[in-house]
């Protein structure tokens, strides 16, 4: 944590303070911590003597990594604000003839993160299914293209109409899954629409990948700041859920 001289700084990371309340005697300060893989909060109380004032800067270094880096700002994002609804399902007998639907499914857990990943990497251990949703905003109208990017089995919905499907080849638990893509087109106002993504696990580590193009432009990675999680699936559910 680099802090201007002059200001009152905390930092927390699940509660766990890593810095002490005098840390305005501090330029700069470094603590470590032992974490696992996945979400974890963090916290910056900061208190200025003038609006003025620099901000603190929060860099990190992980496990094996050359040096410090600012965080990066896809791996961070408000409680309520650009993220995604989660659902998980736990894997049946019949789920080894593809993916099953889910909406007739209960989940064993829920909530809010940040970003889509395979389900292999957000579900419990075996074969396991995962459901996003969230609205996205299209900016332009006209026919969009989506692609599906993934080891695992996968189907994009929008408003509902199922605009994409990947298929992967069918291997056995000890290889590990080959990656592959598939793509849709679709015609969309310039307005907000309800995305879905279910995802199958087939084993191994799993990747999930969404890119779009808009009408006329490039293929990109699918943006974070279009992803918007409508309040009707904010109500009751946690930020953090326990997996």
């Amino acid at each position: 944590l680099h802090c201007p001289l002059q200001t009152h700084n905390r930092l927390r990371v699940d509660g766990v303070s890593l810095l002490p309340h005098n840390a305005h005697e501090l330029e700069e300060w470094t603590g470590t911590l032992q974490l696992t893989a996945g979400w974890h909060l963090l916290e910056l109380d900061c208190l200025m003597s003038s609006p003025a004032d620099p901000s603190p800067e929060v860099y990190w270094q992980g496990p094996g990594a050359p040096r410090r880096e600012p965080i990066p700002e896809c791996f961070m994002f408000p409680a309520r604000d650009h993220a995604v609804a989660y659902e998980v399902f736990r894997g049946q007998g019949a789920w080894q003839k593809g993916l099953p639907d889910l909406s007739l499914l209960q989940p064993i857990t829920s909530g809010i993160q940040p970003l889509m990943e395979p389900a292999a990497s957000i579900g419990p251990r075996g074969r396991c299914a995962c459901r996003y949703t969230c609205a996205i905003d299209v900016p332009d109208p006209g026919e969009w293209q989506f692609w599906l990017c993934t080891t695992e089995h996968a189907r994009l919905f929008l408003n509902g109409q199922a605009v994409v499907w990947h298929k992967p080849t069918e291997l056995s638990p000890e290889v590990e899954p080959e990656v592959g893509e598939s793509s849709g087109t679709v015609q969309l106002r310039a307005a907000r629409h309800m995305l879905e993504v279910h995802t199958m696990s087939q084993g191994g580590t799993g990747l999930l990948q969404i890119d779009w193009a808009p009408p006329g432009r490039s293929r990109q990675p699918l943006p974070r700041m279009a992803l918007t999680v409508p309040a009707t699936l904010q109500q009751g559910t946690p930020v953090f859920a326990d997996r």
